[in-house]
């Protein structure tokens, strides 16, 4: 039998057979076995020697038993075993239970107290992804996917790697090659946070690969794609069709631009506090976009401009409301973050220069351009979004 030097990353890499089962014996603790059967059962056994002779004794299902703990099992039952206290052998048709290390009540408290899927990705989410990240709402949402849900009740250290490959190729079979690869992320994240923390044992989403390739969208809407969808966008209900309108403007991303305040805007300056790179960025609103704005209810200074509510909150409903403008357009296979793309690629194509776009849409420059040229060119990315603005009015009119 194969001795290796068994650790977590190490169990959790090994493959099942396509029939029967394997063993491994652990180099670090004499007697420690893993079996690991056809089904991707993974259990601890340990083999102590009685009166002259081995005798297996089953220790527990791996991650459900931790291997430290089972290291510490056979351990004690070996010390049983020089001690002359070890217990006497089950009968043959059952399987001998590890020795009781601790009283039952204590047992029960550490079983009930193990956090379930649900507790860690709502704690992931409050203390660590809310603070830290603008796109925590999309991390939650990708941690609570309809494929995902039936993990909410259970520990979150007893759901396998198996559960989880199993939820991602299911997602890949049914179309959905990026759902996965996000849901894969996530998952990733919020287990490595968790186990860092010691919420959890064990890490089952480690290095569990990428279900499908990512590859880099290239889609840009055509003139009569584009026209066809703004003229699209004065039939579905406010506050979305103005805001795909300022999206095809102004080129921002889809939550800085939908989570907009009235405060946010100075005259005719939106300014914001802070983007995903984490830097400010000001964008100077050309006519049109002011016009649309104009069309939008004020509750009040501080108030969100795109908004069901009053102003509290900004809508979020992108999902149905795509579908909605993929039904009054006719245009499709494309995402609301291609509307960036498209007016990244118009810029260029109307001889805006690469350094007043990325300024445009807020991408990040290079270290050394950061430190040395410190001109805002304000009045060439107002120039750039006129221009953006009538080829726009000039696609609709045609």
């Amino acid at each position: 039998m194969a001795r290796h030097r068994f650790t977590e990353k190490w169990i959790w890499a090994r493959k099942a057979p396509r029939t029967g089962r394997v063993s491994h014996s652990d180099i670090l603790c004499p007697g420690l076995q893993l079996r690991i059967s056809e089904s991707d059962v993974r259990s601890f056994s340990a083999l102590v020697r009685v009166e002259g002779r081995l005798r297996r004794y089953t220790l527990g299902q791996f991650p459900r038993l931790s291997l430290r703990d089972a290291r510490r099992q056979t351990l004690e039952l070996w010390r049983a075993a020089d001690e002359g206290s070890l217990p006497a052998p089950a009968p043959v048709q059952a399987r001998l239970r590890p020795v009781e290390t601790s009283p039952p009540k204590a047992r029960t408290v550490a079983v009930t107290s193990l956090i379930t899927y649900a507790q860690m990705i709502e704690r992931y989410v409050e203390l660590h992804a809310k603070p830290n990240t603008r796109s925590w709402r999309a991390i939650d949402a990708g941690l609570r996917h309809a494929a995902v849900q039936h993990f909410m009740p259970l520990p979150a250290e007893e759901i396998t790697r198996r559960q989880i490959i199993d939820v991602l190729d299911g997602l890949v079979m049914a179309g959905t090659p990026y759902a996965a690869i996000t849901v894969r992320k996530y998952l990733a994240m919020a287990y490595r946070w968790a186990h860092d923390r010691e919420m959890i044992s064990v890490n089952p989403a480690e290095r569990i690969r990428p279900p499908a390739k990512n590859i880099d969208r290239d889609r840009v809407l055509t003139d009569a794609e584009l026209g066809a969808v703004w003229r699209a966008t004065f039939r579905m209900g406010d506050p979305y069709g103005q805001l795909i309108r300022c999206l095809i403007l102004l080129g921002q991303r889809r939550t800085e631009t939908a989570s907009l305040r009235w405060s946010h805007i100075v005259g005719d300056e939106w300014h914001l506090a802070q983007t995903k790179n984490g830097r400010p960025h000001l964008v100077p609103l050309p006519p049109l976009v002011m016009e649309t704005l104009a069309s939008l209810p004020r509750h009040g200074d501080d108030a969100f401009v795109f908004t069901t509510d009053g102003g509290a909150t900004f809508s979020c409903g992108y999902s149905k409301a795509k579908q909605e403008l993929d039904r009054l357009s006719g245009v499709s296979n494309f995402r609301l973050h291609d509307l960036r793309r498209t007016m990244r690629s118009g810029l260029a194509r109307l001889g805006v220069t690469a350094s007043v776009c990325r300024k445009i849409i807020g991408h990040s420059e290079g270290r050394i351009d950061r430190i040395y040229d410190r001109y805002d060119a304000l009045a060439e990315r107002r120039e750039g979004l006129e221009r953006w603005e009538q080829h726009v009015v000039r696609v609709v009119g045609a």
